[in-house]
């Protein structure tokens, strides 16, 4: 009977032990589940009694409590990265001794990394960054680790379409080698502030024009007025002089030098917007096609002159003898910019202006415009030389060839017709003019295609 007591006593407690393993063993596979990212995992055991059953509510309240507070981070770092991405800024940190970055998505973006990849090493980011910029930012973490303090440098880089950006690299030190900080993409900022500071300089350039064209205009009338009558006074003294008088020589270059000097006044007043004219309802194509003849004989048969007429090109209103102007110095000036042999491209095209469109002087207004666009594979000019080129008496051509008064003059044509005028040009590879005219708005008719004006590309 003891026996049998005995041996029930230790069946009992083999049971009792066997019923606590088993659960300590689920508890310990659902705890392994959880250290691998499984939080959703349960003990499934809260239905045990006891201590077991306490146990595995606890657990389950912790799995629980896991799984929301990593929802709640997952839902911030989203923030985080939109914010970051609104902002154009990234975040990174930085491991000096094994040089291993840390980066936030938006920075993969701002230095167009494939975020697929590991971030660069430090000794590696010239390629993102270029070796200039890499210098720069090597200098300012390095500085930061030693010496305890933050740094901001601005960087500049070369994106891969080839478009430059700017970045300003904030940075902390955390460890003697560790640091952290931001980039923010400063690029629209940037460009804004170019864009700025050219408006002002062009707003300053056309004021100076203008000063210069308001003194010009009013020295150039009154000169005028003398100079017709030193030609009026001559005249008449020519008509008293027998033919063969030695005065009559002498007179007639007097009379030469008053129409020169006439000539000079009525550019100066073309520039200043002074000039008489008789403005007329025009088809540029027809208007051009009758000069092609004349402008060839003026830049000489080693030039080959192209003609390119848009069809339905728009009328436009203005003095035909300012067409001629406007043609004939374009053209010279493309013929002086090469040296003996060239090619020179004059062209028409419809074109509308948008309220956001700039030309190299100031903002246009707009609208409709024909041009008439004149193009040379010349010498071209730099950068300099094409902020000054509008300005009266300014010439690059050797002393004696030129006035200076050409391409003024065409500026003053085209503002006395509401137009503008733009260049195009670079040190050796040519230059384009383009001269833009208001659409006449009274008549909604676009010309017929002329006989004369129908090919495309015909040599004149």
């Amino acid at each position: 009977m003891v026996l049998i007591t005995g041996l029930a006593m230790a069946v009992s407690r083999l049971l009792g032990t066997v019923s606590f393993i088993r659960p300590l063993r689920r508890l310990v596979a659902a705890t392994a589940r959880v250290a691998e990212g499984n939080l959703a995992t349960r003990s499934g055991l809260n239905s045990c009694g006891g201590e077991i059953g306490a146990l595995a509510v606890a657990f389950d309240n912790m799995t629980d409590s896991l799984q929301r507070n990593r929802a709640e981070l997952q839902q911030r770092e989203r923030h985080l990265e939109e914010a970051q991405r609104i902002a154009h800024i990234g975040s990174w940190e930085w491991d000096a001794q094994r040089d291993v970055f840390l980066w936030s998505k938006e920075l993969y973006r701002i230095l167009e990394v494939n975020p697929d990849n590991d971030p660069p090493a430090l000794s590696r980011l010239g390629d993102s960054i270029g070796l200039d910029s890499l210098h720069r930012l090597r200098t300012a973490m390095f500085d930061t680790l030693k010496q305890e303090k933050d740094f901001e440098v601005e960087l500049q880089r070369s994106r891969t379409d080839a478009t430059s950006s700017w970045l300003v690299v904030r940075g902390e030190r955390l460890t003697p080698s560790r640091l952290r900080g931001t980039v923010l993409d400063i690029s629209s900022r940037k460009q804004a502030e170019m864009e700025r500071q050219s408006i002002h300089e062009q707003l300053l350039h056309s004021q100076r024009l203008e000063s210069i064209g308001r003194l010009a205009g009013g020295v150039a009338h009154d000169f005028n007025n003398m100079l017709g009558v030193i030609i009026g006074y001559t005249e008449l003294s020519l008509e008293k002089l027998p033919p063969h008088d030695p005065l009559r020589a002498n007179l007639q270059e007097v009379h030469k030098a008053a129409s020169r000097s006439s000539e000079l006044v009525r550019q100066l007043l073309a520039f200043a917007r002074r000039q008489t004219a008789t403005p007329k309802v025009l088809d540029l194509n027809t208007t051009i096609a009758a000069m092609l003849t004349m402008l060839q004989r003026l830049i000489g048969e080693d030039i080959e002159l192209l003609w390119q007429p848009a069809d339905g090109l728009w009328p436009v209103r203005i003095d035909p003898g300012q067409v001629d102007q406007i043609l004939a110095n374009l053209c010279v000036n493309a013929r002086d910019a090469m040296t003996g042999t060239g090619r020179m491209v004059i062209a028409t095209t419809n074109f509308t202006a948008t309220c956001d469109h700039y030309h190299g002087m100031e903002a246009c207004p707009p609208g409709d415009y024909a041009q008439i666009v004149v193009s040379d594979n010349g010498c071209g000019m730099d950068a300099e030389v094409r902020k000054q080129i509008f300005e009266p008496f300014f010439t690059t051509k050797e002393l004696g060839k030129g006035t200076g008064l050409g391409l003024s003059t065409i500026f003053g044509i085209v503002g006395q017709n509401n137009g503008f005028i733009e260049v195009s040009s670079q040190s050796g590879a040519g230059t384009t003019f383009t001269v833009n005219l208001p659409r006449f708005r009274n008549s909604e008719r676009r010309f017929p295609e002329s006989e004369e004006s129908r090919s495309t590309t015909n040599s004149a």
